[in-house]
């Protein structure tokens, strides 16, 4: 049990670690140019950067790390916050929404986080912390070009 707490504690404060254990089940672990954008995503979730682009070639996994595996880490720090995450595509965008509620409804314990039961679509879903049953949720909006993200803020 000790060893779960340890590993809880780790993988909420370190978004390396977090993919870590998340791309493990994959046979996969972050290599050094992985480990930069978790870096610089890292300094997103602190408010040390404000406006982050990335800029990496095709296949060098930048979807997996921004779009799938630092939303649910991001709102295991910030649960209250919103996400729009958007794409060329609604389909490619609700496609990187599902991996990343999948892997809160894997992990959600881990993380400190639960899936709301009332808002679990794959371009759709919300979040609350383990203890809460009412209050500000954390919110993923998924959308493609012309998507519905009027008056949504995030």
């Amino acid at each position: 049990m000790a060893r779960e707490w340890q590993l809880r504690r780790t993988i909420r404060s370190s978004l390396p670690d977090w993919a870590a254990l998340a791309l493990a089940a994959n046979g996969q672990k972050p290599a050094a140019h992985h480990r930069l954008l978790l870096d610089a995503l890292t300094d997103v979730t602190a408010g040390r950067t404000d406006r982050l682009m990335v800029l990496m070639p095709p296949g060098s996994a930048k979807s997996t790390y921004a779009s799938v595996l630092f939303p649910p880490w991001f709102l295991s720090r910030h649960p209250a916050a919103e996400i729009i995450a958007a794409s060329h595509t609604a389909d490619l965008s609700e496609h990187f929404g599902r991996r990343a509620r999948d892997l809160v409804a894997q992990h959600g314990n881990r993380l400190g986080l639960r899936l709301a039961p009332d808002a679990r679509a794959a371009g759709r879903w919300e979040v609350l912390t383990p203890s809460q049953t009412t209050g500000q949720r954390g919110r993923y909006l998924a959308a493609g070009v012309r998507g519905p993200i009027i008056g949504r803020r995030a």
